[in-house]
């Protein structure tokens, strides 16, 4: 939607406006619609800042040409990747992996994992 980038960048243009001078964010998302949206929130908040790229993040993309200064120090945000990994999943003594794109749940092997599932029993 955007909102990070807002606040990210309303963020920086407070408190470190010599940085902000130079800052680009780029928004990766396989969503046409909410790249879409994602550029008009932020272009109504910082006009000529951000970029989004439609592509899969798993996948390899191209930043936007006027993004690619390597001499410019970069900060990654992988909100929504991360978000939609199970990696905190637990279901029923089962632990939530990612295999081939995909959810995988195994027997919990994890000792934090299954000390949380049986908080009673030692490990």
């Amino acid at each position: 939607s955007g909102s990070h980038a807002v606040h990210f960048l309303d963020y920086v243009r407070t408190n470190a406006p010599d940085v902000f001078v130079n800052c680009r964010y780029a928004g990766v998302d396989a969503s046409q619609d909410a790249c879409a949206n994602f550029e008009r929130r932020v272009h109504d908040a910082h006009p000529g800042v951000a970029s989004a790229v439609v592509a899969d993040a798993r996948s390899e993309w191209t930043l936007p040409a006027n993004f690619q200064d390597e001499s410019c120090p970069t900060v990654v945000f992988a909100l929504e990747l991360l978000d939609n990994l199970p990696h905190d999943k637990v279901r029923d003594g089962f632990e939530g992996w990612v295999v081939d794109g995909r959810e995988d749940f195994r027997p919990a092997a994890d000792a934090w994992v299954r000390r949380a599932l049986a908080p009673d029993d030692p490990v």
